[in-house]
């Protein structure tokens, strides 16, 4: 762990035995007990619609004369994105209320017309 950066040489010291416990645990844990895994990163075609979505988002806040972060924050986007391709399905509270109708919704009208 030090060598690739992980760790310091005090904290691998310090913690480097609980760390070595952790991991030999989480061997024995069955996978339903395991955290969920991430998602893998967007593929190039997400990430040009990821793009084409902050896009939208900076005219949908042109219209509404305010600044772009103040519709979603970053993550959300790519949550949104994820959720139209059926990767997940929660949805933020923040996602309701004007945001529901001023943001998300032209937001999905625009990955629907790119085909999801």
């Amino acid at each position: 762990l030090e060598k690739l950066g992980l760790l310091s040489g005090g904290a691998l010291r310090r913690d480097g035995n609980a760390l070595l416990e952790i991991l030999a645990a989480q061997r024995d844990l069955p996978e339903d007990q395991l955290p969920e895994r991430l998602p893998q990163p967007l593929d190039p075609a997400g990430r040009k619609l990821l793009q084409a979505l902050k896009h939208r988002a900076r005219e949908i806040a042109g219209e509404l004369n305010t600044a772009p972060e103040a519709l979603l924050a970053a993550r959300d986007y790519e949550l949104l994105l994820r959720q139209q391709r059926g990767e997940v399905q929660e949805s933020p509270v923040n996602w309701s209320g004007w945001r529901a109708e001023r943001v998300i919704a032209p937001l999905r009208r625009l990955l629907e017309e790119k085909g999801l």
